[in-house]
């Protein structure tokens, strides 16, 4: 979770001339949902004493779009999305290497536990096939892993 440090939250009632802004902090944060994306949440002190959380949940696919708001600023707007977005794009890239093996690690560990649940569901004529198996499938991820 990272607070938006350059953002602000304004309330206002809806036939209200302006509105004014609130001093809360906004944060930003991967949805933990069964929605992909991010959210942003920022409490408010509620008008009859006490506070209002709000949560502004935003799906993935909802991402190109506020991408593309962004870079219809300005000139000043634009460039500065694009090196925001060209620097942690970098960053990113640089990081890949551990995602993937953690993914494969993942893969890996999910062939062991088919095998597994094979061998133990297996009929007692097949049990030895399984067990087999299941020993050479160990074998092979040991190797890989040691190889990653």
């Amino acid at each position: 979770m990272s607070i938006l440090k350059h953002s602000q939250i304004y309330r206002g009632g809806e036939t209200a001339r302006n509105l004014t802004p609130e001093s809360v902090d906004v944060t930003v944060a991967r949805n933990y949902s069964s929605l992909e994306g991010i959210k942003l949440s920022f409490s408010l002190a509620s008008k009859g004493g006490g506070t209002t959380k709000v949560e502004i949940r935003i799906g993935s696919k909802d991402f190109p779009a506020i991408i593309s708001e962004m870079m219809r600023g300005d000139g000043k707007q634009r460039q500065i999305s694009m090196e925001a977005m060209a620097n942690l794009l970098a960053q990113e890239i640089s990081k890949q290497p551990r995602y993937d093996g953690i993914n494969e690690y993942v893969g890996r560990k999910s062939v062991v536990s088919a095998a597994e649940n094979a061998y133990k569901n297996a009929p007692e004529p097949y049990k030895p096939a399984e067990e087999l198996t299941l020993k050479k499938v160990k074998k092979l991820v040991d190797d890989f892993n040691v190889k990653s």
